[in-house]
């Protein structure tokens, strides 16, 4: 249960991070609109899918009960462990303590975003094939022995009762398992 749980909250985070930029630019517009930033959220999120919708309002919400607006957006990097969302939470803090153009950090802000997404879609492509092949190396050793044992009976007698083919059949998993687990790890 606590994988699934795990792994729901993986895809959410995931969601939200690739929903980010897109909301920073909507951000962006609003408060060319003339909106405040609180305003700018609220708004933003009638227009944002799940999760970041859900997430917006949350912070409007905080707002309005009188949680400051950069505490508002210190939980939401507490809820979502995110290089990206600490960057947004740092600027929009920054930005309250000494002024400034607020529209510009965010485009900026924006931009970066991009950029590391962009970044992590090239290092998840480039390491395809040698996690594949750990996978397949994991694999490899438990089909070649189903295999020999379903072939030959001889290979089966000398693989499953013989101690030296207990102690191959026993050196070629460890080999595969830490052989296919160093290249998930690289």
């Amino acid at each position: 249960q606590r994988i699934v749980v795990s792994q729901k909250a993986s895809r959410r985070a995931a969601a939200f991070e690739n929903l980010l930029a897109e909301t920073l630019d909507l951000f962006v517009g609003s408060l060319r609109a003339g909106q405040g930033l609180l305003q700018a959220i609220e708004s933003s999120s009638y227009e944002q899918p799940e999760p970041m919708r859900s997430e917006l309002r949350r912070i409007v919400g905080q707002v309005t009960m009188g949680v400051s607006i950069t505490d508002a957006l210190e939980s939401l990097t507490t809820r979502f462990d995110s290089r990206d969302v600490d960057l947004l939470a740092a600027a929009i803090a920054v930005n309250r303590e000494t002024g400034g153009n607020l529209t510009e950090v965010l485009e900026r802000l924006a931009k970066t975003v991009r950029q590391r997404r962009e970044i992590r879609a090239e290092a998840k492509s480039l390491t395809a094939a040698p996690r594949a092949t750990s996978y397949i190396l994991v694999i490899l050793p438990f089909v070649i022995t189903g295999y020999s044992v379903a072939v030959s009976p001889i290979y089966q007698d000398q693989l499953l009762h013989s101690p030296i083919g207990r102690l191959l059949l026993i050196g070629a998993i460890i080999w595969g398992i830490c052989h296919g687990l160093h290249g998930l790890w690289v």
